[in-house]
């Protein structure tokens, strides 16, 4: 069955997509998608992976995974269990288990890899090494 979304259709589901995007830390089902937009519950998830081509579960995945290494990276002294909160995983192990499955490597490990990154960075234009402002 060939899926045809109507003008509508399509907002809605932008609609979904920027809730996601604004309030990742939420967890949301797609009966309460479908009643809070109006949206055949057909047509929402199908349509979503038409037009973003993931579906909502991943997405949201997705965007809280994003979410979390911005913060592991822009705040050092933050702990991975207060960033996994932070982005709505309520279970540390779901967050790791995830984020490993996502990034082949711990919080832990991808926060030192990258981290170092951005110290050696900031450090370099400390000292006049690094050409460009950061």
């Amino acid at each position: 069955m060939k899926l045809k979304l109507t003008k509508e259709d399509r907002q809605r589901i932008e609609s979904v997509k920027a809730k996601i995007d604004n309030e990742y830390a939420a967890t949301f089902t797609i009966r309460q998608l479908v009643h809070e937009f109006k949206i055949n519950d057909y047509k929402l998830r199908h349509g979503f992976i038409k037009m973003y081509g993931l579906s909502i579960p991943a997405y949201q995945t997705k965007v809280r995974l994003e979410f979390a290494t911005k913060l592991l990276k822009e705040d050092q002294d933050m702990t991975i269990s207060k960033a996994a909160f932070d982005v709505g995983y309520n279970e540390l192990s779901t967050f790791y288990r995830v984020f490993k499955k996502k990034y082949d490597m711990t919080p832990f490990e991808w926060r030192k890899r990258n981290g170092a990154v951005i110290a050696l960075l900031i450090l370099g234009y400390t000292f006049g090494i690094y050409p460009y402002p950061l």
